[in-house]
């Protein structure tokens, strides 16, 4: 990967991160839950939700939207 991508790739993922404590938290207590699954931020809810009303339209929108990925 070149370095400008690298650099696209890195602020993407920056400006999107939740804390990681946060995140360890929510997976602890999905644990502690017995949850099937433990989803965190919108974008992981929006993505579910697709997938369970329509599991092909949902992976047609995400393989468009990784085509549209900054790296």
């Amino acid at each position: 990967m070149s370095r400008r991508r690298h650099l696209r790739a890195a602020r993407f993922i920056t400006g999107r991160s939740i804390p990681t404590r946060r995140v360890a938290s929510r997976i602890v207590q999905g644990i502690r839950r017995n949850s099937a699954r433990v989803l965190i931020g919108l974008d992981y809810h929006l993505i579910d939700w697709l997938a369970r009303l329509s599991p092909d339209l949902s992976q047609a929108v995400t393989a468009r939207l990784s085509q549209r990925m900054p790296f």
